[in-house]
């Protein structure tokens, strides 16, 4: 930052006035709450005043049934070998204390993670789907991460390796209260099976 400062003086042919520049580099910023917000230990935690975000691994080496799974065993297949209609991250919720919950609209979202072993300060990447696309309300039972887009993707570049991503709310301080979830979640994989062809 820059700061300027002008003085006049009285004197005849004296100029006008006098300008001094002085920089100046700000430290370290430090953050005071009263009374200080909840943490979730165990829980993965999303928005609120800390901006907070969970690292979530999502292990896409998934083997689904290759028929219906009512009927006699048939074995299974990998997500590269159907059709996918649906994949989705099933959260439940669960309780933050009440003056810190949300009271609104909290739009969930994940990004990708470069340099995980860093942590929760880990660099972060793009979005993996739109951060409107998945809304969780106060009051709601269960949060649904679509990941349907993002699961092609790496089926078709053949990655379907495990990744870590951060698990984040993207509000621009919309809404202020956090939100926690419960670590055991559940992957929703809604697919089509291939029609085997058929010779006249």
């Amino acid at each position: 930052h820059t700061f300027g400062r002008c003085g006049r003086t009285n004197a005849p042919g004296a100029p006008r006035g006098t300008v001094i520049a002085q920089s100046y580099t700000g430290g370290t910023q430090t953050f005071v709450f009263t009374p200080e917000p909840p943490r979730g230990p165990g829980l993965l935690e999303v928005g609120g005043i800390r901006g907070a975000r969970s690292l979530v691994v999502l292990d896409l080496r998934q083997q689904v049934p290759a028929c219906d799974p009512a009927g006699p065993p048939c074995g299974t297949v990998p997500l590269s070998e159907v059709t996918l209609n649906e994949v989705a991250l099933l959260l439940r919720p669960s309780a933050v204390p009440e003056a810190f919950s949300v009271r609104g609209t909290t739009r969930l979202t994940m990004r990708e993670v470069f340099e995980p072993s860093l942590g929760a300060r880990a660099p972060l990447g793009n979005l993996i789907f739109n951060a409107n696309a998945a809304l969780f309300d106060r009051g709601d039972t269960l949060a649904v991460i679509p990941l349907t887009g993002y699961v092609q993707s790496r089926i078709l570049t053949d990655s379907l390796r495990p990744d870590t991503v951060a698990f984040l709310a993207e509000n621009g301080g919309e809404e202020f209260g956090v939100a926690f979830f419960e670590p055991s979640a559940r992957l929703r994989i809604t697919y089509t099976l291939p029609v085997p062809a058929t010779l006249p």
